[in-house]
Formats: structure tokens, C-alpha cells, sequence
């Protein structure tokens, strides 16, 4: 992202009208680094990687996440690529780092902070020696311009039915 833009997406969410739901909640989130400080390779958006079977279509669970993001069984998606910095010479005098974005779904466990048969999915964003690896430091990441910035809306479904109907 280049210095002073403002992330925005705009998406369309599908609310079956005989869900039975009475209150939407969406939060959104967006991992960021600053473009004029270092930029994700060009595999990163080519580099998927998923916890659950992809290619059968059964969804079955094939791998956890690593233990200091995630509990075993808990679900992610994996972003990565290596990250190159705004100058050659940065390049050539610090380690090869990585970005990866993981979004987490966990499972419902004793003591969760949401409801049985819920989930409360998480982003974590973050600059690592290491492609699999956990975050170096917070100076690491302040130094790539790294950011996450979650949004939060709710709404009744009278209300998002009505908005349509405009």
C-alpha cells in the first residue's frame, strides 16, 4: 500500500432470509505493509496454503497450524512470500524475512469466548525469518510499515432488509 491511501473493499454477504438469525455482526480485516518500505514477492498471491483438503471437496482436516498461532484442529488459511525491501542495498545487508497472513477459524473448546457451534476467526499478520516462522520482533514489523486494521459493523436483519429494498 503507498504512503496515505486508505484500504477499501466493498463485498456482498449473502444472509438467507429464513436463516433465523435476528443481528448480523461482520468484522473485517485487512493486513497491510507500506509499499515505499518493502513489498511481498510476486508468489504471494499464488501461495494459498489450507488446513483442510482442497482438492476432493470433503473439507476434511490435513494439518494444524503452528502451535504458537493456533490449537490442534483449529482451521487456517496461509498466505507467504518473501519480502524485499525498498533498496538494493537494504536487500543486500539485512537476512531473507518473510510476510506471512494467516486467518484462523477456531474450533469450539471448554472455555472459548464464543458459543458452541460458533467460531471467532482471526488475522494474524507478521515479518519472520523464517516462511513458517513466528514474528521476529515488533521493530521488525514497524520497520516494513506492517499493519492490521480490523472493522466491526452490526445490524438487525430488518435493517439490511429495509436498506435493500432503497
Amino acid at each position: 500500500m503507498d504512503p496515505g491511501a486508505e484500504p477499501a473493499s466493498e463485498r456482498i454477504i449473502d444472509v438467507p432470509l429464513r436463516s433465523g438469525l435476528d443481528r448480523v455482526n461482520v468484522i473485517t480485516y485487512f493486513g497491510f505493509t507500506r509499499g515505499d518500505k518493502c513489498t511481498a514477492g510476486s508468489s504471494y498471491p499464488d501461495s494459498g496454503e489450507f488446513s483442510w483438503e482442497t482438492t476432493s471437496g470433503d473439507m476434511r482436516h490435513t494439518r494444524d497450524a503452528p502451535k504458537w498461532l493456533a490449537q490442534p484442529g483449529d482451521e487456517f488459511s496461509r498466505y507467504h512470500a518473501e519480502i524485499h525491501r525498498s533498496s538494493e542495498m537494504l536487500n543486500l545487508t539485512h537476512a531473507t524475512e518473510y510476510a506471512n497472513a494467516w486467518w484462523v477459524i477456531p474450533r469450539w473448546r471448554e472455555g472459548a469466548s464464543f458459543a458452541k457451534g460458533d467460531t471467532q476467526p482471526f488475522m494474524d499478520v507478521e515479518i519472520s525469518l523464517d516462511p513458517e516462522g513466528q514474528v521476529l520482533s515488533q521493530s521488525v514489523n514497524d520497520s516494513c510499515g506492517v499493519a492490521l486494521i480490523a472493522r466491526q459493523t452490526e445490524a438487525t436483519v430488518d435493517q439490511l432488509l429495509k436498506a435493500a429494498r432503497k
